[in-house]
């Protein structure tokens, strides 16, 4: 318990610091343990999970739009660019919990 406790505390503390990628490392603790998450602990997995993609989603829809329009396509820099930011963002994706836990 005492576990889950600091876990939740780590969080709280990196969300007031805006340090979300931190606040979802200590709710992916808290969320591995055998218990029952709390009301509280689901919101904060919540809260860390939304703000973690929410920049990465934005990104994600200006690159897709741009390639969709065909103004980037044929640029060999922009597109090593993409490359880098897809491989990025889907490693990014990779290390969320599982989110039936």
């Amino acid at each position: 318990m005492a576990d889950s406790e600091d876990n939740v505390y780590k969080a709280k503390l990196s969300e007031q610091a805006e340090r979300y990628d931190e606040m979802v490392e200590a709710m992916k603790k808290v969320a591995t343990l055998d218990e029952e998450l709390t009301v509280e602990e689901r919101n904060l997995k919540s809260v860390a999970n939304k703000n973690v993609i929410g920049p990465r989603r934005a990104s994600w829809r200006i690159i897709s739009s741009l390639l969709a329009l065909n103004k980037i396509i044929n640029d060999r820099f922009v597109n090593k660019i993409f490359t880098s930011f897809v491989r990025f963002f889907l490693e990014g994706m990779i290390h969320f919990p599982d989110p039936q836990i």
